[in-house]
């Protein structure tokens, strides 16, 4: 890693993959896991999404099809599920598409994951270590253009930073 850099998440894949990148900004990228190079330990790898200026990455994860849900949570608490079908398949390194509307009032995007049985439960963690412990299911299944609904409510003075799932 360059100086700077950090290693967020992994997670393990069968080859044949797809990966799902999202940003703060609220763009997403969806490729092929053969898009990426087996390389070894000390190598720096390769680009997943170009970043726009102020931009981070905020969550990855892999899907094997078109089921599943990206779950998208925003630091104000905001949240939404959207189906994996409604992400275009692109080539890596690209800008990505929008997958949340950021506003000063749902915050930038602090966590994603992609979820298939909709009764998973998911853990929402804030910086202060409030925990919101809640089913998939109760999250509004929307379109990627849109801010989502509120999920979990946080003071003005903290933000969620996380979400785990339950078990």
């Amino acid at each position: 890693l360059q100086e700077g850099d950090e290693l967020d998440r992994t997670t393990p894949t069968t080859g044949t993959d797809q990966i799902i990148i999202a940003t703060a900004l609220g763009k997403a990228i969806r490729f092929s896991e053969d898009e990426v190079r087996a390389m070894g330990r000390d190598t720096q790898g390769v680009i997943g999404i170009k970043l726009g200026k102020g931009d981070t990455v905020a969550g990855m994860g892999t899907v094997s099809n078109e089921t599943g849900d990206v779950l998208v949570i925003t630091e104000r608490g905001y949240g939404k599920r959207t189906p994996v079908s409604e992400y275009p398949m692109h080539h890596r390194a690209g800008q990505g598409v929008f997958t949340l509307k950021v506003t000063d009032r749902v915050g930038k995007l602090a966590a994603t994951r992609v979820v298939i049985d909709p009764e998973e439960e998911v853990l929402l963690i804030s910086a202060s270590g409030m925990v919101l412990r809640t089913p998939v299911s109760a999250i509004s299944q929307i379109g990627r253009q849109t801010q989502g609904v509120i999920v979990m409510r946080v003071p003005p003075d903290d933000q969620v930073v996380a979400i785990a799932p339950v078990g």
